[in-house]
């Protein structure tokens, strides 16, 4: 971002509060221009730099996402009815009808109002449980119709995509399929809401142009979902990156949910960072659950257990984090 002042006197005072905002800049032509290198600055911060009297002009100095930001958007179509946050809780995969059904049953009595089960799922080993397909998204739409849920669920590059995501009410894109960009403009293409996972090393910068695609392809609206990222030393599975909270609260108008399961990769790390998470602003959470979690044929070490997740939404909602959602 490239600012032109009327007099070099002003620089040191723009900079002080831009400074105190958490902003640098440099000066140039004497300091009649101000210099913002970083691309992503909150949206209350420009309209303060566009209200200065000292200000003659802004112009940005990168290409930005124009959909995805609050500048280019100031309303979002949400798509989680009722107040948030909101819990989405269910199993890995869907392993049987039994599963899906005693799930979704716990979920209405939580009155938690969604339920998430993988169909097809990407896996680092092809010789792992890879999802029963199809068959699994019928039985997550007959379990969440039964008990008054909502579903979600990952959708992959698969012949049956369409035919899965049509009985979804929200299209999760996995965090290994965040740079593929042809298949985000596929998944755009349906018209449907989609929660988008951030990549295992993605920037958020990256981020942000992943669901320019899909806004840019036809979806909706996009929520925006942190799973912790690899870095060189993680203390469990990945790194949290709780700073991705504020940052995409910052830029853009659309919800960020948080899946602690992924990050943590065993269960006494779920809660504390699920608490963590909506401590930091995060609109929801998305938590692995199943009936039995010895027999769950994905993530078993990650998933909750009926009893933990019972204890992990009550204490949420006497932080008063967590509203249940109509």
């Amino acid at each position: 971002m490239l600012i032109t002042l009327s007099e070099h006197s002003e620089a040191p005072r723009i900079q002080s509060w831009l400074i105190r905002e958490g902003v640098a800049s440099r000066l140039l032509d004497g300091g009649r221009l101000l210099l913002v290198d970083d691309p992503f600055i909150p949206h209350h911060l420009l309209r303060r730099v566009d209200a200065d009297p000292a200000v003659l002009r802004r112009e940005d100095t990168h290409d930005l996402p124009r959909r995805v930001l609050r500048s280019g958007i100031e309303e979002a179509e949400w798509p989680f009815p009722g107040r948030i946050p909101t819990l989405i809780a269910g199993p890995c995969s869907i392993d049987s009808f039994a599963v899906a059904d005693e799930t979704a049953h716990l979920l209405s009595s939580l009155q938690l109002g969604w339920m998430r089960g993988g169909t097809h799922k990407a896996r680092t080993s092809p010789y792992a449980f890879q999802g029963h397909g199809f068959r699994a998204a019928e039985w997550l739409r007959e379990a969440c119709d039964r008990h008054g849920l909502r579903a979600v669920s990952e959708v992959l590059d698969t012949p049956d995509m369409e035919a899965i995501a049509e009985l979804l009410d929200l299209v999760q894109v996995g965090a290994r399929q965040m740079h593929s960009f042809r298949f985000l403009q596929r998944v755009g293409a349906l018209e449907k809401p989609v929660l988008l996972k951030r990549g295992l090393s993605a920037t958020p910068e990256e981020w942000l142009w992943a669901a320019e695609y899909l806004l840019d392809a036809g979806a909706p609206s996009v929520v925006f979902c942190e799973r912790g990222i690899r870095t060189p030393a993680p203390l469990k599975r990945f790194t949290l990156d709780l700073q991705a909270i504020p940052f995409i609260r910052e830029m853009t108008p659309y919800p960020i949910f948080v899946d602690p399961s992924h990050a943590a990769g065993t269960t006494p790390y779920v809660a504390p960072l699920s608490l963590a998470a909506l401590a930091a602003g995060a609109h929801g959470l998305l938590i692995e659950c199943h009936p039995d979690p010895a027999k769950a044929c994905s993530d078993a070490l990650q998933a909750l257990d009926f009893d933990a997740l019972t204890d992990l939404a009550r204490r949420a909602q006497c932080l008063g984090k967590l509203e249940v959602t109509p």
